[in-house]
């Protein structure tokens, strides 16, 4: 689906760009198989490389400080999932309380 809140520009060399100035890179499996360093390099300097292959089983190549970044975010978004879920058994009533001494007890 075409995000109209996204503006592309088809450039023939690396794809489509998108959003900031960055480059969206097609291309197929043969063609990474044949230029695998000029792919690796491209997606290093932070350019998403996708590659096309059939029954449109794609991959994309991306870089390591990129993939860390992502995991990053998707921890955190999760983490956020948590608290939010925490606050709601809060808000709602669902909690045990239990003093220092109940506490200390059930450690023994």
């Amino acid at each position: 689906a075409h995000n109209k809140n996204i503006k592309y520009m088809y450039n023939k060399r690396y794809g489509f760009r998108y959003r900031k100035g960055l480059f969206m890179i097609a291309t197929k499996q043969v063609d990474i198989r044949a230029n695998i360093k000029k792919y690796f390099d491209i997606a290093f300097n932070g350019e998403p490389v996708i590659v096309s292959r059939k029954e449109n089983r794609n991959v994309v190549i991306i870089s390591e400080t990129e993939y860390n970044e992502l995991a990053k975010a998707k921890k955190n978004a999760e983490y956020l999932a948590k608290l939010a879920k925490a606050d709601e058994q809060i808000q709602n009533g669902h909690v045990i309380t239990k003093t220092m001494e109940e506490l200390l007890a059930m450690e023994k």
